[in-house]
């Protein structure tokens, strides 16, 4: 009772294959520096051929690409012990290079226009005729700061920064997937992605408390900029999605930790209160959609998925508390 073209059927063949070298070096140079550093370099190949959907009518969905994105990163730390002050001060540099190409008309992807003579506004539907460019190799220099000092016999004050980076996932940069029947796409990735980027803040003193009790109190705020959300463009019969950096969040809470550390028994207790604000905790809950007039060339976006103020997010927890007990 199988009937081939009639189901939802799925043929996946996928290969991916990771190349790693990491590298570090620690040296103690003087008796108030402990200096670190390193390389990372990862080379990735994606090789995708699949046929998502072959029911009879449906056109059929295919997936079909192979690249090979590469990324790398050098840094740098500094540790710094005087009398009266502990200090880490690093910097790090990340590079990353998706390594394919990207059609610039982000509306038709594969609009070719005629130019036969001059004022001719028509154009074909070619991918292989049609202009691309090379992706661009990003780069975001990372400056990261911890401090930390007595203020009296039993109280240590400390704060701390640093900016982060995490490129996108591949699913959003590099993936293809097109109707088969007229070789029209579905959903496209988009190498020109910047990564998401976090900045983040915490400052807190830490009370002794006599008896091997220590109580530690902090504050954090975390700012998050280039998050991914999903795109849809339209251009009279034409239309496909793909992804841009449009989101944000911003993330702020308290740390309250009691710590035990002498005694038959040990452990911690550490409660924590957050609260994270954005419009869209995941590429998919806010879309945005655009659609183009043909014959102007004129666009429209349409916000209305969008939330007007911002919401708390998915992954928001407003209260968390740990109890270790040793």
């Amino acid at each position: 009772q199988f009937y081939y073209l009639r189901g939802n059927d799925q043929f996946r063949d996928e290969n991916t294959r990771t190349i790693s070298l990491e590298a570090a070096l620690t040296s103690q140079l003087t008796k108030s520096h402990l200096f670190s550093g390193g390389i990372q370099i990862n080379s990735y190949l994606l090789d995708v051929l699949n046929s998502l959907d072959t029911r009879e009518g449906s056109g059929g969905r295919f997936e079909s690409y192979q690249v090979k994105p590469r990324e790398a990163a050098v840094y740098l730390q500094d540790k710094m012990e005087f009398e009266g002050l502990i200090a880490n001060a690093g910097l790090r540099l990340d590079f990353w290079d998706a390594n394919t190409y990207y059609f610039p008309d982000v509306v038709v992807p594969y609009r070719q226009y005629n130019n036969s003579f001059a004022g001719d506004t028509s154009w074909t539907y070619n991918k292989d005729l049609v202009h691309k460019k090379k992706s661009p190799i990003i780069g975001r220099l990372q400056p990261r700061i911890g401090v930390s000092f007595p203020v009296s016999v039993s109280t240590v004050f400390h704060l701390n920064y640093g900016s982060f980076m995490q490129r996108p996932s591949f699913q959003y940069v590099v993936s293809s997937q097109v109707q088969q029947a007229v070789n029209a796409p579905i959903r496209l990735g988009n190498p020109r992605l910047l990564p998401e980027t976090t900045n983040s803040y915490d400052i807190g003193v830490m009370q002794g408390l006599g008896e091997g009790f220590t109580l530690d109190v902090s504050g954090y705020y975390k700012d998050v900029k280039n998050l991914i959300e999903t795109v849809t463009y339209t251009s009279g019969s034409y239309s496909y999605s793909t992804w841009f950096n449009r989101d944000y969040a911003d993330i702020r809470g308290f740390r309250v930790a009691l710590a035990k550390r002498k005694g038959i028994f040990t452990g911690s207790i550490n409660y924590q209160y957050s609260v994270a604000t954005g419009k869209s905790a995941n590429p998919q809950n806010a879309p945005v959609s655009i659609t183009e007039n043909p014959r102007t060339n004129e666009l429209t976006t349409d916000l209305q998925k969008v939330p007007v103020r911002d919401i708390l997010l998915n992954f928001d927890r407003a209260h968390n508390l740990i109890l270790n007990l040793a």
